[in-house]
């Protein structure tokens, strides 16, 4: 699916940004990028190939740096830039160890960098704790409540390891 395919939701058309290279990993054809191998090749910046894989780099950070604006996400730019080192570090990784569940566990921390973006905790009995206090949900609250607090004293009386 491509960002414009996606529709005018602006967090789908973010998780859109992951579907291109997750094909392009899991591809027979994938091996590797020609610009990560550029930059390894030309390290120094003043370097005219360097700078060409530099700017196309920095292209993938100005196609996720206005789709983040778009959100109510906390911290948009540094979300941006975040994203495009998921991508990066799957590239790398598909490259070194071979496609497995790069693509999917890439997009997965794309998901969860978004949720914690956007001020959701997605997991536990904290997550639950927070998405009953938006709702307003009085009762669900107070046996969350009491549920964290029965962890944390089991934790305490629990010898340590």
């Amino acid at each position: 699916m491509t960002v414009e395919a996606a529709g005018r939701a602006p967090m789908k058309r973010l998780m859109a940004v992951f579907a291109w290279p997750g094909k392009w990993l899991e591809s027979a054809t994938f091996n590797g990028c020609a610009f990560i191998r550029t930059v390894a090749e030309y390290p120094r910046p003043d370097e005219k190939p360097h700078q060409v894989a530099a700017a196309h780099k920095q292209s993938v950070i100005d196609l996720l740096s206005p789709l983040c604006r778009e959100t109510e996400l906390n911290e948009r730019a540094s979300v941006g830039r975040q994203l495009a080192l998921l991508v990066e570090g799957a590239i790398v990784t598909t490259h070194t160890f071979g496609p497995g569940r790069v693509a999917k566990d890439t997009r997965d921390a794309g998901r969860r960098l978004l949720a914690r973006a956007e001020g959701k905790y997605t997991t536990g009995l904290l997550g639950r704790w927070v998405r009953s206090v938006r709702a307003g949900d009085g009762t669900e609250k107070a046996n969350l409540i009491s549920r964290i607090v029965s962890a944390i004293s089991i934790r305490r009386l629990s010898p340590t390891v």
